[in-house]
């Protein structure tokens, strides 16, 4: 598949995803393990060797669904997002405002 042309005119994720794919794939947070509590408190948080003043660096973030399940592990952190598609960085600011 050759996104390319789509790719300078629209966003990375809008380009390259038909958005009914984005839906499904990162929008449902209950079908990934990753946001499974246990296994994020158990396995991930240990993994990361998160303090609550880390600084937590999400390269590609995109709606930054793993920042902010981070952020409640860093209370007196840092969560710091980013990626290539800016309509994705400000979809996550807007979420992580809302919290």
């Amino acid at each position: 598949m050759d996104n390319s042309s789509d790719l300078g005119k629209k966003g990375f994720a809008e380009g390259f995803w038909s958005k009914e794919e984005v839906k499904d794939i990162f929008l449902d947070e209950q079908r990934t393990y990753l946001f499974n509590e246990d296994y994020f408190r158990n396995i991930l948080v240990p993994l990361f060797m998160l303090r609550r003043d880390s600084v937590v660096l999400d390269v590609g973030c995109g709606l930054g669904f793993l920042g902010m399940k981070l952020a409640g592990y860093v209370p007196e952190g840092k969560i710091i997002g980013v990626d290539l598609d800016p309509k994705l960085i400000e979809e996550a600011r807007k979420r992580a405002e809302s919290r």
